[in-house]
């Protein structure tokens, strides 16, 4: 809330969750880092983790997803695929894709939400050639996407004000897990974590335009 509206708003909405949550007989939340935070309010909070099913997942091999998207098949692609959102930092993705000279690394936003005519007037300004911007499209195509990329964009806000995302776990990371997808995070959050626990992709350590096209080039 601090994030979208302003801190009087935040600061109203955190006291009546608190107050709320600890008169309610059980509290399921997604992660652990959040189970840790609730558990304060009440001790009977359980975490169920917000995995999609394996048999959600197309049927196909990465070159034949790509060929059903009608998307390259020798290019190494950076998609986020979901919600475009505050929170995420799709103004450092447009940054570096507009950065990126080498002609086989392209980018890839599909998706809808607050933040998306923002992102697409942006793209238009920085008219970068390795960037391509869908709309929204069904649950299995967007899983398709998912599977027909080499990584998948999760880098969210990191500031100290920021919690959520720094506890949270985004749907895409388990999509992209569950079609064996590396994913590109921030460090200092809970799915750095994960990321460095499982070796399912690459921990970004700053946030500089460079670097991070760097990390993606490399």
């Amino acid at each position: 809330y601090y994030e979208w509206f302003n801190l009087l708003v935040a600061c109203v909405f955190r006291t009546i969750e608190e107050r709320c949550l600890r008169h309610v007989d059980a509290i399921i939340t997604v992660s652990d880092s959040i189970a840790a935070y609730l558990h304060r309010f009440n001790s009977a909070t359980e975490v169920v983790y917000n995995c999609p099913r394996i048999e959600d997942v197309p049927k196909l091999s990465k070159k034949e997803a790509r060929i059903q998207l009608g998307l390259p098949l020798d290019a190494f692609i950076v998609s986020s695929v979901g919600t475009i959102r505050y929170d995420c930092r799709f103004d450092l993705l447009l940054t570096v894709s507009s950065m990126t000279k080498e002609e086989d690394i392209q980018y890839l936003i599909v998706g809808d939400g607050p933040l998306a005519s923002d992102i697409r007037q942006a793209a238009k300004e920085e008219s970068s050639a390795r960037l391509t911007i869908l709309p929204r499209v069904s649950r299995e195509t967007a899983l398709t996407y998912v599977l027909a990329s080499d990584l998948t964009w999760a880098v969210y806000q990191n500031r100290v004000e920021s919690l959520n995302p720094r506890m949270t776990i985004p749907w895409k990371f388990f999509e992209s897990l569950a079609c064996g997808v590396p994913v590109i995070v921030e460090a200092r959050s809970f799915r750095a974590k994960l990321v460095t626990d499982l070796g399912c992709g690459v921990v970004l350590e700053n946030d500089h335009p460079a670097y991070v096209s760097h990390v993606i080039v490399s």
